[in-house]
């Protein structure tokens, strides 16, 4: 079968079972998931960061996007493998294409800074942006920035206004800061004006 070798993992080999064995059978079948629930089955066991590293490059690999975001993460911090931020921000991209908004701001921040390829603040304001319109907090709050600024986008204290109110109603760390700096130098009524549009924005739906 093509999955054998996974059944030597130390992590499965204390005790089989009929739940490792369903999930097992399901990753035979074909399920990315599977192996991203062993992961976690050997995390909770006690299984060295290793062991569950495996199971999570398996999922990945096999195309899971919560796996390859938890797989480019270990890249960056060197957890259970070799630090390496080129390899954690293919993965990045790999999970933020299929969807994943964590993933999709955490490359935005590796793009913005340069981490594991060039530095490109347009991109990273791409990703920003997708990762916001699906409901991401922290990637408003980065996006407002971006806006603040004038990095990687026309600078515009109203959208970035916009994007701070959004941030603050979802409850990310530090974004009422920006935001009182940035309703301090709008005009009255474009403030208000872009309060009543945050109040009524929606995330898209996944």
């Amino acid at each position: 079968m093509p999955f054998d070798f996974l059944k030597d993992l130390p992590s499965l080999t204390d005790t089989a079972t009929a739940e490792n064995e369903a999930l097992l059978d399901s990753l035979h079948a074909g399920h990315a998931h599977a192996a991203t629930k062993l992961a976690l089955r050997c995390q909770e066991r006690g299984g060295t960061p290793a062991q569950v590293f495996e199971w999570l490059l398996v999922a990945a690999a096999r195309g899971d996007p919560a796996a390859a975001e938890l797989v480019a993460l270990a890249h960056l911090d060197g957890n259970a493998v070799t630090r390496d931020a080129a390899r954690a921000r293919r993965w990045l991209a790999f999970a933020a294409g299929r969807g994943n908004d964590a993933a999709a701001n955490r490359l935005g921040i590796a793009c913005e800074r340069g981490e594991g390829g060039p530095q490109d603040f347009a991109e990273a304001a791409a990703w920003y942006a997708r990762a916001t319109a699906v409901g991401n907090g922290h990637a408003a709050l980065n996006l407002a920035r971006m806006y603040a600024y004038g990095r990687g986008v026309r600078s515009s204290p109203a959208t970035a206004y916009l994007l701070a109110l959004i941030a603050c109603s979802w409850g990310v760390e530090n974004a009422a800061e920006l935001r009182d700096r940035l309703a301090a130098i709008l005009p009255g009524e474009t403030a208000t004006r872009v309060q009543a549009r945050a109040a009524a924005w929606r995330p898209m739906a996944h």
